[in-house]
Order: C-alpha cells, then structure tokens, then sequence
C-alpha cells in the first residue's frame, strides 16, 4: 500500500517519537477510572473493630446501576449473615452504596460487592474482610471466607469476542463507506472503469452487511455475558431497556434496521458513476448517520465517560474511533478488493493504482489524528509512565502499540515496493502485503477490545479529610443567633445554637428553639426538628435532617416568654461526604494535573507538524502559499516549545489542601504546645461586671491564671497576632470595647464569653472564615495556617481557661 514519502524519512520518524514521549512523560492523574471498583469504604477494608458498625459504607469510581448492583455480608463458613441488608444504592450519589447490618457478632466476615457501572456498562465482583474482635479485644479464630467468581483484570474471552464483534462492525460500516465515498467514486466518476465500479459497489454491500452482522452479534454476545455474570437470565428485559449500557446496545440493535434497509436499496453500479439524483444524496446521508451514529455510541461506554473533563474525553475518543474507521475499515476494504480483482485483466488491476495513491493519503492522516489523539487519551487514562510496563493496563498497551508498529512497518514496505516496482514484481506482491496488514489490523482490533474493557492502572487518591462544620452568625431581632452544623455532610449531623446578646446580657427565658430545613436543588419536602435545650443559652440536637448534598435553607425559628419571637436564615451549602467520588464537570481539563501551558504547547507542537509532514502535497497544489505554511509551522512549534519549558518551569509539587486536623479523628484539637503563659492583663471583675450567662450554670469565664513556666514560642507569636490584628476590634481584654467596635454592624464577640464554649477547632474556623456579615475578616487570606494555630492557642489560654 503506497503512503506518502514522508512517513519514510528520518525527519517524521524522529517527530513521531518525540511527539510520543513528550506526550507519555506528561502523563498525568485523573480522579476517576474505568469500571466501578471499590474507592474506599467505612469501614475499610480488612479493618479491625471494637463494636460493630451500623451499616458497611462503600465509595465506587462510578456511578452504578442500582437494579444491578449489591453488596451481602458473609460469616467465616461462607453463609450470608443473617438481619443484614438489603443494600442499597444511594439515590444522591449513584456511587453509594450501603449494606444495613445488625446484631453482628465477634467474628471474621466477608463484604462482598456485585457491581455493574452505569457508565462503561462493566459488571464487577470483589470482596474483602472485616474483623469483630472479642469484648476481651482478642482476635477471633477462623479465617474470611473464600469467595468465587472475583475476577482479574482482563475482560473474559466472551467478553473480548462480544467487543471486537461491535468494533470491527463499525469500522466496516465507516471505513467502507468512506472508501467508497471519499476514494473510489471520485477516481470512478473521472476514469468510467465499469468493471471496478461494478466490484466496489458490490464490495461495499457485502463490507457492510458483514459489518451489521457483526454489530448484532456483538451486541447480543454482550447482554449475554453480563446476564451470566450478574446470574440473571431472567432479567434480560431489564437490563436493556432500564440501564445506561442496555439503552447504548438497544440503539445499536435499532440503527440496524434503517442500516439493513439502505444496504439493500443501494445504488447500482451504473448510477454510482454518474452523477447523483437529490434521493441519491438522501441516501447516502442516511448511510453516514447510521455509521457514525454505530461509532458514537462507543465512547458512551468507554473509559472516557468516567474521567472529569469527560466531554472533552468522549470527544477525543469519537475522533480516534473515526480514524481508526478510516484507515483500518478502509485496509480491508482495500484488501477485499484487492482479492476481487484477482485474475482480471491488467487494464483492470491497473486501475487500482490511483485508488491505492488516493488511499494512501486519507491513511495517513488517519494515522496523524489516531497518533494525537491516541496521545490524548494516554495523558488521560495512564497515571506515570512507568505504569506502561508496571500494569495489566500498560501490558495490554504495549501489545496494541507493537501490531500498530507492525501494521505501519508493512505499510512502509508496501510504499517502497509500489515506488520501486518496474513491472510485474512488485505489484505482484502489493495485494499479498495489504492481505497482510489488513490481518494484523485485525488482531489489533483484539487487543483494542481488550483494553477498552481492562482498568486503568490505580492512581493514588488523595487523603480523605473531614468537612469543616457550618458556622455563621446571624442577627435575630435583639439576639444573635450561632448556628454551628458538624460535621456538615449529608445524613447525621449535630446542630448546636447559641442566643445570646452582644453585651452579654440576659436574653429572657426561652421557651422553644425550632429549626427548618428546606433544599433548593430538590423537591423533599420541609423538614424540621425542635432542639433541646443544654443550659447557658445553647441547644443542640442531632439527627439526618439534611439529606443529601446541595443548597439548603436553615431557618431558626426562637420563642421566648413576654418577648417578640425571632427568626434568623441561614443558606448552608452542604458538600459531599468526605471521599466521595466525583466526576467532575463535563468539559474541565480531562487531565487536569497537565497545566494549561504543557496542554498549549502539545495543541501547537501537532498544529504546526502538519505542514511539514504534508509539505509535498501542500506545495504541488499551492506553490505560492506553501512557504507561508510553513512559516505559521515553524512559528508554532517555536511557541509550543517556549510553552512547554515555560510550563514545566512553573510546575510545583501538589500538596493535598484541606484543613490542619487530624483526618482520623475531626474531634481532635489541632496540634498545638500544652504550655503557655498569658502575657497580657486578665480581664478585671468591672470587666466582666454583667453576667455573660443568661441561666443558672457554671461560668465559662477562665479562672485567673496561675504562675507557669515561660511563655512558649506558639503562645508569643500568638499574642503579637492578637496585638496586630485582633485588639482593634476586640479590645485588649477581649470584651468587644476595641476602638473600631463601634463601626461594626454589631458589637465584636466578647471572648472570655465565647472562647470556652468552643474546642480549638471551631475558634481556629472562626478565625480562618471570619464572619464577614458580622464585619470579621477571613484570616485564611492573610494568616497562614501555622499563624492562625498561634492565635488559637493564644486565645485558648487567654481567655478559655487553657491549661498552661
């Protein structure tokens, strides 16, 4: 087969390899993968516990099908647990799925998941142990149990069959018909060659039929292993019309029958020459939109659609598939008709020749856009590029990198034999080496089946942190309303209210405190819950009174004895559970740790290689604009080359963000020196001459201090950020008497009231956030972490009664 003289030259064959490492060096980690495998869960995996645990948690990297998806809990013998379950997928985020249990034993059990993703449409099975222990804390005796029918990685042969079916379909139904539209027609129309007209139309009904064939055998194929795998033959019906991956193999099924009806109706050779009636042109579109609607529904179910970014993904994904349409359906077909005209007269098999140049050049532009895009979707889906050697992933890879190595060296051969060949010797050989290539082709097509159904390699997650808790301020009539909504996720949570005034004094008896829960994004109805009160002012209650994750309305409705009643509005804005999986936004950067500049300078570096890899078409058919191309190459490779170094310089190490306390524990302070002195005046009694509490109680307010050893370095750095930053507004002995108090909206906390009611990691919230609409500044944007901390342990000392 004859390609272009460039692909031969040493200049393409070096740019093709930089192009390819520069492109595998910059691969990067996205946050989700293919297939719904298990992301984490609560309790972890072979995790030892003390008390068990209400209910197994499980975080997938997809959303999932929930009719198919389930998760049971076995004992050491292998049997179901009994007062277990059902499990169930949770209907605000399709990657939850929960497992109830109750009344659990010592004992070694074994969660075991059933999991068909709703994205790429791969059934999954795994498992893993959890421990009870004994009262005593011992270890039970016995082992987990073994669980059949977990599979490895790579897809099961039927799996595989089913896959390459549907791909070589579809690929027979593109490739054909571009090759009979793009390549064959225009040649034909020009030359009137009866005899190969005759044998590409005829080729083509044959290509194309052959093409829905195999599409309904791959589609059936594939509803078969799954109902095997998800042991539920009888639910067939379900599983294609109810779930995402059914619905793409029912529209396959579908675009069969318009694609049957144009293959039968086709033009006769004798019209396909000539020029077309306007019923002609409808057919052929028709023709198209049933072959790129076969060849749209694959990125749909790809590793593409569970990546962020994953518009940009499945796009990337389509172009690659056209492609690979264009040249390897378009080499069979080539073969095919090469096979045909076996034993014609030399007039006949003469006339291929044009057709084979005209080939030639859409094959290599194939080949361009498949080594681009093929780059793209390295960047996307590989973590380093060691994990090219280091994962099945990377394994089967490389087998689909080495036949397309093979299937380009056998076009390179063919390009030399067909520019060398003075006579019957080398065409002679041409047809055999295309049969050839059009094989590999196939096989490759194998090892593509395999791949779009094995996992990426795993990439590291960053650390699950706890969401910091709601906390706002709002004015309520005479009172200030602190709400505070730990640990701020959907499901169980705390709420603890504070009224107070902001002169401390009393606030009258209060007789019902009642909150309101009302969503934004969804229709569930108003929710409510009365707190009871814990005396000095606060109330707190717990409870799942917020659902799900979203906007949410709060409203705190307060009724006090002989005294108006009050309400304050809180908009709370309830993130996802800590570790939930996301997949982002539809069109964000698909490999989102490749900065902008690298990803401008790869677009550029391919934009500006174009003309220079077709500089002899280019220049035969515009001379005069030639050099001008060439100049707009160089001057893209040029800026993708300042880009690129600019970009790599610009890179910094990524630290995970989130907050300073322990991801183990949110309940534990943040680490901070357990010695330290007040350094300045404590409050005087005239201080604190009117009671901060308005009920019977003990008094928050610290104690004087004692004496101590010498002050710390935390506890100094502290008090000179207080100095700064804090006693403007708050006064030197923190009592809301600073000298800009008085231009606030309201009067400043007064600390010796509020510091003790508060753990340090609430207070170092407050000093981090701020309370903007109360006129407190968010510190974060000023103080860094270890500066805010300083300040915590300087007011926890100060003013909460610390021990030093």
């Amino acid at each position: 087969m004859r390609f272009p003289s460039f692909l031969t030259t040493a200049r393409f064959q070096w740019l093709a390899v930089f192009i390819a490492l520069l492109g595998l060096a910059a691969a990067t980690q996205p946050t989700a993968q293919a297939h719904a495998l298990l992301a984490r869960s609560e309790p972890a995996a072979n995790a030892a516990l003390t008390s068990a645990p209400p209910s197994i948690e499980m975080w997938f990297t997809e959303p999932l099908e929930s009719r198919f998806s389930h998760v049971r809990l076995l004992d050491a013998n292998g049997e179901e647990t009994p007062n277990v379950g059902p499990s169930s997928v949770d209907s605000t985020d399709p990657t939850h799925m929960s497992l109830p249990v109750a009344d659990l034993q010592p004992g070694i059990y074994t969660v075991v998941w059933t999991t068909l993703s709703s994205v790429d449409g791969h059934e999954w099975i795994g498992s893993f142990p959890i421990t009870l222990l004994n009262p005593d804390g011992s270890r039970p005796s016995g082992v987990a149990a073994t669980i059949e029918g977990e599979r490895g990685e790579l897809p099961a042969p039927i799996e595989t069959a089913a896959r390459w079916f549907s791909l070589l379909g579809a690929m027979l139904l593109a490739g054909g018909l571009v090759f009979r539209e793009w390549v064959a027609r225009p040649l034909l129309q020009r030359r009137q060659t009866d005899a190969l007209a005759a044998s590409v139309v005829r080729l083509w009904r044959l290509v194309a039929l052959i093409g829905l064939a195999a599409i309904f055998v791959g589609g059936w194929l594939k509803l078969g292993s799954q109902l095997v795998a998800l042991a539920a033959p009888e639910r067939l019906l379900e599983l294609l019309v109810n779930t995402r991956p059914g619905r793409l193999i029912l529209l396959r099924q579908l675009l069969l029958l318009p694609g049957l009806a144009l293959v039968l109706t086709a033009e006769t050779p004798a019209r396909f020459v000539e020029p077309r009636s306007a019923r002609g042109h409808l057919a052929v579109a028709g023709a198209w939109l049933v072959a790129l609607g076969m060849l749209t529904t694959f990125p749909f179910a790809s590793h593409a659609a569970a990546v962020p970014g994953r518009g940009w993904a499945i796009l990337g994904d389509f172009v690659h598939l056209l492609a690979a349409a264009v040249w390897m359906g378009g080499l069979i077909f080539l073969a095919l008709l090469f096979w045909k005209q076996r034993g014609r007269d030399g007039e006949v098999r003469a006339s291929l020749g044009p057709v084979v140049a005209r080939f030639s050049v859409l094959a290599a532009a194939a080949v361009f856009v498949l080594t681009a895009t093929g780059i793209f979707s390295t960047l996307v889906q590989l973590s380093s590029f060691a994990s090219l050697w280091t994962s099945t992933y990377g394994l089967v890879l490389l087998a689909k990198l080495a036949l397309v190595a093979l299937a380009l060296g056998l076009a390179l051969l063919n390009n030399r034999s067909v520019a060398r060949a003075a006579g019957a010797s080398g065409s002679a050989w041409l047809p055999r080496r295309v049969g050839m290539e059009a094989v590999v082709t196939l096989g490759l097509l194998v090892t593509v089946a395999m791949l779009v159904q094995t996992p990426p390699p795993p990439r590291p997650q960053p650390p699950v942190t706890p969401n910091l808790p709601y906390i706002n301020i709002a004015q309520a009539g005479d009172l200030l309303v602190h709400l505070q909504i730990t640990p701020n996720q959907p499901g169980n949570n705390r709420f603890w209210t504070h009224l107070y005034h902001s002169d401390t004094s009393p606030i009258g008896e209060v007789q019902l405190v009642r909150l309101f829960f009302n969503p934004k994004q969804a229709e569930l109805g108003q929710g409510r819950t009365d707190l009871p009160a814990q005396g000095s002012d606060i109330f707190e209650d717990e409870g799942a009174w917020v659902s799900q994750p979203g906007e949410w309305d709060v409203t705190i409705y307060v009724r006090r004895r002989g005294m108006d009643d009050a309400t304050a509005s809180f908009a709370v804005t309830v993130p996802p559970p800590p570790g939930a999986v996301s997949l982002g936004s539809l069109w964000e950067n698909p490999a989102a740790s490749l900065s902008p500049s690298l990803l401008a300078a790869l677009l550029l570096l391919l934009a500006g290689a174009i003309p220079f890899l077709w500089w002899r078409p280019i220049r035969a058919a515009h001379r005069d604009a030639a050099p001008l191309l060439g100049g707009v190459g160089v001057a893209c490779i040029v800026v993708s080359l300042f880009l690129g170094v600019s970009g790599w310089a610009e890179e910094e190490p990524q630290t995970a963000a989130g907050p300073v306390f322990s991801v183990a524990s949110p309940d534990v302070a943040p680490p901070v020196p357990s010695t330290s002195l007040s350094l300045l005046p404590t409050p005087t009694a005239a201080d604190r001459a009117v009671s901060p509490l308005g009920t019977p109680g003990p008094t928050p307010t610290p104690a004087p201090p004692t004496p101590t050893p010498t002050p710390d370095a935390v506890f100094l750095a502290g008090a000179e950020i207080f100095q700064a930053r804090c006693v403007q507004c708050h006064g030197p002995h923190g009592m809301g008497d600073g000298p800009v108090a008085t231009t606030l909206p309201v009067q400043p906390a007064v600390l010796p009231f509020h510091i003790p009611l508060h753990p340090d990691e609430d207070i170092y919230v407050f000093v981090s956030e701020g309370f903007t609409n109360l006129g407190m500044p968010a510190f974060k944007e000023t103080l860094s972490q270890e500066e805010i901390l300083q300040v915590v342990r300087y007011l926890r000392v100060r003013f909460g009664g610390g021990t030093p």
